[in-house]
């Protein structure tokens, strides 16, 4: 993909959330928009990403319709036999789509289904690694999580885009300890035609971020940490190397 297309791309994002943004702005109640955002990074590894979704009933708590727009720019390198050095890949990830959120006994439910892209830009070219270049598919996702004031968190959340094959899934356990914060072990994979990768560490959640700190927006953040594994059916491992990892999720409202 040259910059000239994917700049292109991604000025139709940027305009399309401007669109959405305003329309919150002019919604006549409730918080209208959530933004999600998750930072991970590991050795040899790093991703950011973010999702929009905006309540077409105007209000994000309630159940009902939402569109969804998400992006994501992430990078990771690996070494293989076939080239002198390690092979460099920047990724640029992204979808847009409508879902359904309800709340019942007790539980968040959460769906979505889309348009997804991803573009993979190897240096050098390893040709044997098929992520090379852009692929669109048909995106899916779902969450179930328990509502706020349970006493055991429960949290499982997964998507799957025809594009590379490209799949996540994530659960989460926790003991809540009052005050908003939960404590407990998560466990995660995710893959594409290429590789597949599984992480297990424990999480904390209700967090303040550092916006609430400043605005008390009420806005919370889970920091995580663990161990990530990474494999490939002919031994390589092309999601950087197996080690520790960090990350940090974001839940904002407005």
């Amino acid at each position: 993909m040259n910059l000239s297309t994917r700049g292109t791309a991604l000025k139709r994002a940027a305009a399309a959330l401007a669109v959405l943004t305003i329309a919150a702005g002019t919604a006549s109640a409730g918080e209208a928009v959530r933004i999600t955002t998750e930072s991970l990074y590991k050795e040899d590894a790093s991703y950011s990403t973010a999702a929009l979704e905006y309540a077409l009933n105007g209000d994000i708590n309630r159940d009902g319709l939402f569109l969804r727009i998400f992006g994501g720019y992430g990078q990771y390198d690996y070494d293989t036999p076939l080239i002198a050095g390690s092979v460099d890949t920047d990724v640029w990830l992204g979808d847009v789509g409508i879902g359904y959120q309800t709340v019942s006994g007790g539980l968040m439910l959460t769906a979505f289904v889309g348009v997804g892209y991803e573009n993979y830009d190897q240096s050098p070219r390893d040709p044997t690694n098929s992520l090379d270049g852009s692929e669109w598919g048909v995106k899916g996702g779902a969450e179930v999580e328990t509502v706020a004031g349970s006493p055991i968190y429960f949290d499982a959340v997964g998507s799957y885009s025809s594009g590379f094959d490209t799949y996540f899934a994530r659960g989460r356990v926790g003991a809540n300890l009052g005050n908003g914060f939960i404590l407990g072990p998560e466990v995660g994979v995710l893959g594409n035609e290429e590789t597949d990768q599984i992480r297990y560490g424990a999480f904390l959640a209700g967090l303040p971020t550092i916006w609430s700190l400043l605005t008390n927006d009420g806005s919370k953040m889970t920091i995580a940490v663990g161990y990530a594994e990474s494999d490939n059916d002919d031994g390589e491992v092309r999601l950087g190397d197996d080690s520790i990892y960090g990350s940090i999720n974001s839940t904002f409202k407005f």
